[in-house]
């Protein structure tokens, strides 16, 4: 296991999920793809605001104006609507694809905060 600590919510996605995504996302994520990795943002973001510790993810906010700005779309109601769109709704495409827009993300978007999660 990797030692190195998690920043945040878009790192433990890239550097821990990534790799190993049924370990994290369960087995049916190869079927479901970017559908089971909408919920699991969804329920971690939901697991800080019943702690109270909303700060912690606003850098992956960021990820979602960044991205429909980058694709040109208009806000819709879907988070990771752009990428969807784009793999025709295909679930692993589009899963494959969410981690290399957050990886340009985290390189183009600068993280300000001192917060750590623990996988």
């Amino acid at each position: 296991m990797n030692d190195k600590p998690i920043r945040d919510l878009t790192e433990l996605l890239l550097y821990r999920v990534r790799q190993r995504p049924a370990m994290y996302l369960g087995n049916q994520v190869n079927e479901s793809g970017i559908w089971t990795l909408q919920t699991y943002i969804f329920g971690f973001e939901m697991c800080h605001q019943m702690e109270k510790s909303v700060k912690v993810e606003r850098y992956l906010d960021q990820f979602t104006g960044w991205l429909y700005a980058r694709k040109g779309a208009q806000q819709g109601p879907l988070r990771l609507g752009p990428i969807i769109d784009e793999c025709n709704g295909d679930a692993t495409k589009a899963f494959q694809r969410f981690f290399e827009y957050l990886e340009i993300f985290d390189r183009e978007v600068p993280f300000v905060g001192e917060e750590r999660v623990t996988d």
